[in-house]
């Protein structure tokens, strides 16, 4: 009989110590979980890089495809082989034979491309 209560006592010592280590852990785990999303989110703007905004709402201009590859930060060639491929939308003003691109349009290019975290060979997509 004393062997029972024993192990009972014992029983219950084991489950209020495992109860005790799971809150615990359950504890930290949410400091921590509070912390990183604290981190991920003061770091979103360095992840998700877009070009400035304008300090005013310009006027609607025209870029070159030079304008636009200094926007992108690629090259003029790399603008025009998207154009051509139709990836990005142009103008041709009447009675010339030059491609313009409206500024919003190059915003609009870039807003439609997926956003990706991590090192490039294990990225992963920024869902918003």
């Amino acid at each position: 009989m004393a062997k029972r209560a024993v192990d009972e006592a014992v029983t219950q010592l084991v489950a209020t110590l495992l109860e005790g280590i799971a809150k615990i852990a359950e504890e930290q785990v949410k400091a921590r979980t509070d912390e990183l999303t604290a981190e991920i989110l003061a770091k979103l703007p360095e992840v998700v890089a877009l070009p400035p905004p304008p300090a005013e709402v310009p006027q609607e201009r025209l870029l070159t495809a030079a304008d636009v590859a200094e926007l992108l930060a690629c090259s003029e060639d790399k603008v025009k082989k998207r154009m051509d491929a139709g990836d990005l939308a142009y103008i041709v003003e009447r009675g010339s034979d030059r491609r313009r691109i409206p500024y919003s349009w190059v915003v609009e290019y870039i807003h439609k491309h997926k956003r990706y975290t991590g090192p490039l060979g294990k990225r992963e997509e920024v869902v918003l």
